[in-house]
């Protein structure tokens, strides 16, 4: 019996995810610096661009701005920022000139994050992940999901 414990304890032990709900103390600081960068989506329609360039804020946080082109017109912007406000990491995305909507950070480990805003109409979660050179990021519902896939551009 004691065997099968201590076999126990260790499958357990071993079983441990490296993702961790995000917690609402304020100890509970995000470190996304892997999203720091220059970033062009490589899965983009032919003729447009996307871009998403993200810095550290001044206040413990991250913000990013993305947009799109087509030929040399800028199609779509929005503002982007990764942040803890009242005990509480949020992704908060905004056109330009609109009010932010939060999308409540919900996991994260070393090298990703989930956000969620079940009162969004789209997308209701959004996933940002570091895959080898290249970020990914989600936008989904249920039964929708769409992936923009970025490389690193100087």
């Amino acid at each position: 019996m004691k065997y099968f414990l201590f076999v126990f304890v260790i499958f357990l032990t071993g079983c441990k995810d490296n993702n961790k709900l995000a917690e609402t103390s304020k100890d509970a600081d995000i470190n996304a610096d892997w999203l720091l960068g220059n970033w062009e989506r490589i899965n983009e329609q032919e003729g447009i661009r996307t871009f998403e360039n993200w810095s550290k804020s001044t206040n413990n946080g991250y913000e990013g701005i993305g947009w799109t082109m087509q030929n040399d017109d800028t199609i779509f912007k929005e503002i982007l920022r990764l942040a803890e406000r009242d005990n509480q990491w949020n992704l908060e995305v905004s056109e330009v000139n609109d009010t932010p909507t939060p999308f409540r950070i919900t996991n994260y480990s070393d090298e990703s994050f989930v956000s969620e805003n079940e009162e969004n109409e789209f997308p209701k979660k959004i996933q940002y992940r570091r895959k080898g050179e290249q970020l990914v990021a989600t936008i989904s519902n249920p039964g929708r999901e769409i992936d923009f896939i970025f490389k690193k551009v100087n």
